[in-house]
């Protein structure tokens, strides 16, 4: 057996190179002529290099290193847990010189677990033996007695799912470059890693929800202000359609809709202005209407009065031809009203009185009036349009009377209904059909229909537009008719209001 020594020579090398590397252990070196060491280590007398394992394996393997799993230190006293590289010489002269460095067990797995940065027990290397490269701990994941198989069955995998007591692990594999060996694992819970996944999915689906929902609140935001003008301009028309055409379209904005919204104000204008200019030729239509009305009377009318007021005067009855000659004349001053289209309802009932004084005259012993008054004397003062009740008591002597030759009976009924008044014209004579009648008064006139004041039904349609004309829809106009019975025509007037003239 070679001797072992110890030389001075070679004590600052073996010093300066456990200065550089305080991981590294123990140090030895087996040459032919004996075993080299550092002087302060005790070697183990029973250990010899040239007849170990270490020796052994290195001399079968082809390569000049070796790295040994972790062991207790064989070579030097002390036990102390190593992994050991051991290194040949290649020389063509000499290959039994052998350099055998002992790495601190600890050292080793601190730099690995440290530098992986995660719990020892899930990064583990293996040696191509199917070892433990340092041990692993009290309870290794991968109990040692069937690491072997279970890395011989793997190793050409990069990857392998490992099961243990009902749950899965996925083990990864690298190779190292400084042990060519050895072989680095790292192995993590499946569950574990699901769960990150899950996180991960949950974390994504929650920033993507997020953002789906900040872009649903910026498009209805972006939308409620794009569409801000638009629905503006849709309440307008709404309102318009409604028949409000005094509002207006408005808006802060200068886009597209405003711009037609803009247009659509200036033709509500325009409308505004026709309806007007409309409105105001149908009230001088009307007006037209009621003067031709007012300037034409029966010539019947008036000859069969001349003719009576002379046949009284020849007779001698002085005072009586007065009084029909002043009637007459009140007629048609009541009547002219100094070209004003009021009068008071005063006025009208003595204009309509003084027309049956001379008619009941004119046709005697055909008819019996009444005018009755249910109101308060102050409402004789209230504007009224003028010579409304003569054309409707004219239809009732000359229509209704027709056929006969007594017993004719016209009653004019005045009440105050509170806040407006009932004027009612009954007669018993032939009526008419009320529908029909109705109908006729309350529709236009044909285009190029004459204005005759005898003519059926004209009387009426006039008294009624020129009513609707100053009091609009406030105003009613009732006919009601039984034959020989009662025919009624009934006028409601409100007692405010109306389009004076």
């Amino acid at each position: 057996m070679p001797t072992t020594r110890t030389s001075a020579r070679s004590r600052p090398p073996f010093t300066q190179l456990k200065m550089t590397n305080p991981a590294v252990q123990s140090i030895l070196i087996s040459t032919p002529i004996g075993e080299f060491f550092p002087t302060s280590y005790y070697r183990n007398p029973s250990f010899s290099f040239a007849g170990s394992p270490m020796r052994q394996a290195i001399d079968a393997r082809p390569g000049i290193s070796m790295w040994v799993a972790g062991h207790e230190d064989a070579i030097f006293t002390g036990k102390d847990r190593v992994v050991s590289l051991v290194l040949r010489a290649f020389s063509q002269t000499n290959s039994d010189i052998y350099l055998v460095i002992n790495v601190s067990e600890s050292a080793i797995k601190r730099v690995v677990t440290s530098n992986l940065g995660s719990d020892s027990k899930h990064y583990f290397l293996v040696t191509d033996e199917g070892r433990y490269g340092f041990d692993p701990g009290t309870a290794p994941l991968i109990p040692e007695a069937g690491l072997n198989e279970w890395a011989l069955a793997s190793k050409d995998k990069p990857s392998a799912i490992y099961k243990q007591d009902g749950s899965e692990y996925l083990v990864n594999r690298a190779a190292l470059k400084v042990a060519e060996n050895w072989t680095l694992y790292s192995v993590q819970s499946k569950d574990k890693l699901f769960r990150q996944v899950e996180r991960i999915k949950w974390l994504t689906i929650v920033i993507i929800g997020s953002g789906i929902a900040v872009a649903i609140l910026i498009s209805h935001v972006l939308t409620a202000l794009l569409l801000r003008p638009l629905r503006a301009l849709q309440r307008t028309i709404k309102q318009v359609g409604l028949s409000n055409l005094d509002v207006r379209y408005s808006s802060g904005y200068r886009d597209e809709v405003s711009q037609v919204g803009y247009k659509f104000n200036a033709m509500l204008d325009q409308i505004g202005i026709l309806i007007s200019e409309l409105g105001e030729r149908e009230k001088e239509k009307r007006i037209a209407e009621a003067k031709a009305l007012q300037a034409q009377i029966d010539p019947h009318f008036l000859y069969n009065t001349l003719n009576t007021i002379v046949w009284v005067s020849e007779s001698g009855a002085a005072d009586e031809t007065r009084r029909l000659i002043i009637s007459l004349s009140r007629l048609f001053k009541l009547g002219l009203n100094q070209g004003l289209e009021l009068t008071t309802l005063g006025l009208e009932l003595e204009h309509v009185e003084h027309y049956l004084r001379l008619q009941q005259v004119s046709y005697e012993g055909l008819f019996d009036y009444e005018i009755r008054r249910s109101f308060d004397a102050s409402l004789l003062d209230m504007p009224m349009v003028k010579i409304m009740l003569q054309p409707l008591v004219e239809n009732s002597i000359l229509h209704g009377f027709r056929d006969f030759t007594e017993g004719g009976r016209i009653v004019i009924d005045v009440a105050d209904e509170g806040d407006s008044i009932r004027i009612a014209v009954t007669d018993n004579g032939a009526g008419m059909n009320a529908e029909e009648a109705t109908r006729a008064t309350m529709q236009e006139p044909q285009e190029g229909e004459a204005i005759e004041a005898g003519r059926k039904g004209y009387a009426m349609r006039n008294v009624y537009r020129r009513i609707l004309l100053h009091y609009g829809e406030r105003a009613e106009f009732l006919l009601e008719s039984e034959p020989f019975v009662q025919t009624r025509i009934t006028i409601l007037l409100p007692l405010s209001g109306g389009n004076e003239r």
